[in-house]
């Protein structure tokens, strides 16, 4: 049997070693706490993306009727419009019960011939460029677009997360790609 000393010595050790593609690693407290708050924070930025992007499909579609419930043009809110039909959109209330294929699918509009099966549709936002007012504006600093961005500068520390100044790290490949 281990000495009782040893076994506890391992155990310590592994609290702070971690697998990386098959090879044990060192990792401190902090630098987990970093990895950890990082994929937070790009979770975050994400689904904060995704949002405005949402939006941005938010508004009147003119010349456009539900082919599920009926509601008769312009279509005011979101758009969804099938993949595998030519022509079908429906509101947000129909998307809602079409449930991804698991609820159900109407034709009130009977214009024509659409699948009942929830099934063979496949349902996303859409908007047409043509006929498409926007309800809701996004100012480029909402979108994340570079105009309102703030630009990284050399000593400040790299966006990478590394620790190290962004100079002696990406800004060094940056300033390398821009000098070739």
């Amino acid at each position: 049997a281990a000495h009782p000393r040893t076994s506890d010595r391992c155990k310590d050790l592994r609290r702070h070693l971690r697998v990386a593609d098959g090879v044990w690693r060192s990792m401190s407290e902090d630098a987990r706490r970093g990895e950890i708050e990082a994929k937070v924070a790009a979770a975050r930025e994400a689904k904060r993306k995704a949002a405005l992007e949402r939006t941005e499909y938010f508004g009147e579609h003119s010349g456009i009727s539900c082919d599920g419930c009926g509601l008769p043009a312009p279509l005011t809110g979101f758009r969804y419009r099938c993949r595998s039909c030519p022509n079908h959109d429906v509101c947000e209330e129909c998307y809602a019960k079409w449930d991804r294929g698991k609820g159900t699918v109407g034709n009130a509009l009977k214009q024509q011939k659409l699948s009942g099966n929830a099934a063979d549709h496949d349902f996303h936002l859409y908007k047409d460029h043509t006929g498409f007012r926007p309800l809701v504006q996004t100012t480029p600093q909402q979108r994340g677009s570079s105009l309102g961005a703030k630009k990284t500068k050399p000593n400040d520390t790299c966006p990478c997360a590394s620790g190290k100044k962004f100079k002696k790290c990406c800004g060094s490949v940056v300033k390398a790609a821009a000098a070739a």
